[in-house]
């Protein structure tokens, strides 16, 4: 299943891909860059940039991971909703997300997941590629 992401609220289109992939399907998102998070944006930027900050003051090898480019960070937050064993590692290799749309999947059908878009909510949002930059991501 392909998935157009597109102005969709992340949280939404997270889930909704969790459930795909724990049902067995292969899932693929293009246009994830375009994924939006509702709320204040200074807010939801500084969040990000504290995870990525974050140490273990005994081994710093072994902190935690946060990726500035917004494909993996779209993975990292879809890992956190797969269950902590050997199933939700085994669901996360049938995903893929790519920024903007592949050559190989322009002329495949592409679906829209029906949920509310964060620009017909009226709310205060941000981009993930907006994110991605504030975190440091200087491509595109």
């Amino acid at each position: 299943m392909i998935i157009d992401a597109t102005n969709t609220i992340m949280g939404r289109l997270a889930t909704r891909v969790a459930k795909l992939l724990l049902k067995g399907e292969k899932v693929e998102v293009v246009n994830i860059e375009k994924t939006v998070f509702s709320g204040d944006p200074k807010q939801i930027v500084e969040r990000y940039r504290a995870r990525r900050g974050m140490q273990n003051k005994s081994d710093p090898e072994k902190s935690a991971k946060w990726p500035r480019r917004p494909d993996y960070l779209f993975k990292r937050i879809l890992r956190g909703m797969l269950p902590k064993n050997r199933t939700g590692e085994i669901v996360l290799h049938n995903f893929i997300a790519h920024v903007g749309v592949p050559s190989e999947l322009a002329d495949k059908k592409i679906e829209r997941i029906e949920t509310k878009e964060a620009t017909a909510l009226d709310c205060r949002h941000i981009t993930l590629l907006q994110v991605s930059k504030q975190l440091g991501w200087n491509s595109l």
